[in-house]
């Protein structure tokens, strides 16, 4: 049986629309590329996976022409609604741009959105070279655009090199509530002792930060081939920086279509975590109790559960799409139905009425707008607790008064259900990325059925 595999980095393009695959070739960091100068398309990818094993995967931006970004993530998801794959979207924004703000806005209308990448590596090697300079990631103009990237909550995939890596680190740490995906497993161009000397320090000074993941992407852009004896020290030695956890693989098609085939690709990468305990060598290529969710598949472990949030604001809307990208089943409500539809789309059930929400979930999470909010949401023939909710827990993350969350308790208990009650702190950025602080209360037994699904929403309860 082959065990699945979630591909975190990949391409598709259309010619048209992708400027430096037109006119006449220039020599590029991956060698000769006459058979990339062509549509590539979500097709021939499902064809070039296919008996691989991939269950997910993640489309990373490709450098459209500029002004384009906003299209290319639209009609990337576009696909995916159609086709089914890819299943998350790293979009392109210059971060250095006055309007970043905005670009950000309008890619954050695409469902699958959950990462920016704006390549910033440089090398002394021209050839190597993408960005103008090696420190562009310190220019105030730039971190204010990062900072844009946090507060949507959207991860930063970060592509530099070695003589980068101490810069990059010091940007990590200054930005702790981002979450940074280390490309290519840190680019190794240089072999040398030295080299790899350079690459070591750098890649424990990252790994030292725990904001920090790295893909197992790339390895084959230097030699332009696909060898295990080249790729296996790579492989252990981030692997055992990182740990498990914090490693994904990537197979970077159609790049490295040019020197090898999937399968062949999926294979090496299998052989070179062979030396790995099972369940390690799993983490980077699968989604055991969801390890592997940087680019937003299924985060963390723990048993899935069904989950009903009441009440979609821009909070409600962050918790719900949190609990998806974690694993669970999601039922969501909302008043307006129009902020309730968009997450059919995202694999949630949408509830005809509160009552209807809390009778197909095992816990259900509020937040709502004020005290007259809940008691609306609660109460009523069709509330939350108008049908059979005996055993169901809720969770109560509203900010109101104590007396009000004292009084809804009391309702609840006399329904047969159990309140847990949580105000949060925190914005969207936070949410979606599952830092919120909650300040939760309730019985021993409450918060101990209440705590796995805090823990995957918050940093600290």
């Amino acid at each position: 049986m082959i065990e699945p595999v979630i591909d975190a980095h990949h391409h598709i393009w259309r010619l048209d629309r992708t400027p430096w695959l037109q006119g006449p070739a220039v020599p590029r960091i991956f060698g000769a590329y006459e058979p990339l100068r062509r549509d590539y398309g979500i097709a021939e990818y499902m064809a070039d996976i296919r008996d691989s094993g991939v269950v997910r995967s993640v489309f990373v931006q490709v450098n459209v022409a500029p002004g384009g970004e906003v299209d290319e993530v639209a009609w990337v998801q576009s696909v995916a609604d159609r086709e089914g794959f890819p299943h998350a979207v790293t979009g392109f924004a210059d971060l250095s741009a006055p309007d970043v703000g905005d670009v950000l806005d309008r890619e954050m209308a695409v469902a699958n959105l959950r990462a920016v990448r704006q390549q910033i590596h440089w090398h002394e090697n021209p050839l190597y070279r993408f960005a103008p300079r090696p420190d562009v990631m310190n220019d105030p103009a730039w971190r204010r655009g990062l900072r844009e990237v946090e507060r949507r909550g959207l991860l930063f995939e970060l592509q530099v090199f070695a003589g980068q890596m101490a810069d990059a680190a010091a940007l990590v740490r200054d930005f702790p509530d981002t979450t940074f995906v280390l490309l290519h497993a840190g680019m190794l161009a240089d072999r040398s002792e030295a080299g790899w000397a350079l690459w070591r320090t750098g890649m424990a000074a990252l790994a030292g930060c725990p904001n920090v993941a790295v893909k197992l992407s790339g390895l084959g852009t230097f030699d332009r081939a696909c060898r295990e004896d080249r790729w296996r020290p790579v492989i252990a030695e981030t692997v055992d920086r990182f740990g498990a956890d914090r490693c994904l693989f990537g197979s970077n098609f159609p790049i490295e279509k040019l020197w090898t085939d999937y399968a062949t690709l999926v294979a090496t990468v299998r052989r070179c975590l062979d030396h790995l305990p099972a369940a390690g060598g799993r983490c980077c290529t699968t989604p055991p109790g969801g390890s592997i969710g940087c680019d937003g598949i299924r985060e963390t472990g723990g048993d899935a559960m069904k989950i009903g949030v009441a009440g979609l604001g821009r909070m409600g809307a962050a918790i719900a799409r949190r609990l998806l990208d974690v694993g669970h089943e999601v039922v969501v409500w909302n008043r307006s139905s129009a902020r309730a539809e968009p997450f059919s789309a995202l694999g949630a059930t949408v509830a005809a009425s509160p009552r209807d929400l809390a009778g197909q979930v095992e816990a259900v999470i509020t937040i709502l707008t004020d005290a007259a909010a809940i008691d609306a949401v609660y109460g009523g023939p069709d509330g939350l607790l108008a049908g059979n909710v005996a055993g169901r827990l809720f969770i109560e993350m509203s900010t109101v008064r104590p007396e009000d969350e004292r009084a809804l308790a009391d309702r609840v208990a006399a329904a047969g259900g159990t309140l847990v009650e949580c105000p949060v702190g925190g914005t969207v950025g936070p949410a979606l990325q599952g830092k919120l602080l909650g300040l939760a209360g309730g019985e021993a037994a409450d918060m101990a059925r209440a705590r796995p699904i805090l823990e995957q929403l918050c940093r600290r309860v």
